[in-house]
């Protein structure tokens, strides 16, 4: 599953996927990939609310088990997101890990940091074996140790 982020549209990405995925319109066709717009996702509704998207989760993984597929890989990122939603987002993926951890669910998520500001609690580690790359940098976003 590709949650499509602005300033991406659905189209724009299906486009560019299709040049390097013969098979797409196919895997679109089966359900076997699933292309759906960050807003509708998240904002349904035009409000983001954490225990929709959890149970929409377990409903999607409950889907794709029913048709023998073992988990699914969902890859999205947060332009979407507003300064407003970043506190509710963040309880959103505390409570996410706990689907992921018990679940066959693989997300991948990327952060425009410049875009919105992280409670002072996060902080951002780059591994060693990585270097920032400035904007778009490499590393991993972490909360302390509680």
């Amino acid at each position: 599953m590709w949650i499509v982020a602005e300033p991406l549209r659905i189209e724009e990405a299906r486009a560019v996927l299709k040049d390097a995925v013969p098979k797409l319109d196919q895997y679109l066709a089966d359900s076997r990939l699933e292309m759906v717009s960050a807003r509708d996702w998240f904002l349904k509704g035009g409000n983001f609310d954490g225990k929709r998207l959890t149970d929409s989760w377990y409903e999607k993984l409950a889907g794709v088990s029913a048709r023998g597929y073992p988990g699914i890989r969902v890859t999205g990122d947060t332009t979407w997101l507003t300064k407003k939603d970043w506190g509710h987002f963040c309880d959103y993926e505390d409570g996410l890990n706990e689907v992921i951890g018990n679940r066959r669910l693989a997300v991948l998520c990327t952060y425009r940091l410049r875009d919105v500001a992280l409670p002072k609690s996060w902080m951002w580690s780059v591994p060693t074996s990585l270097s920032s790359q400035g904007d778009t940098g490499i590393g991993r976003l972490s909360r302390p140790p509680r």
